[in-house]
């Protein structure tokens, strides 16, 4: 006879809480350690503090790398008008 858990203690905010709260996982026993409100908040710390580097790295890759933007664009343009006038005609 297996014994099951039904309820957890998060390694985070050290609160004893039902298994629903915690997400499935890789763990040993299946649940990740911490509790579903633990993750959510680190996550949103994590974004909040690297919001802003994706855009500047893309910013500085599009400067970096026009020529092959101005290709493309001028590509799907075209492609975009051939669609078009087969649909018309």
């Amino acid at each position: 006879m297996t014994k099951t858990l039904e309820r957890r203690m998060c390694s985070k905010c050290k609160v004893l809480k039902p298994l629903t709260d915690f997400n499935k996982g890789r763990c040993v026993d299946g649940f990740h350690s911490y509790c579903r409100s633990c993750i959510n908040m680190s996550c949103k710390k994590s974004y909040h503090k690297r919001k802003g580097e994706g855009r500047e790295k893309f910013l500085e890759y599009r400067r970096l790398h026009s020529n092959k933007y101005r290709k493309n664009h001028i590509v799907r343009a075209r492609e975009l008008a051939k669609h078009i006038t087969r649909e018309e005609g």
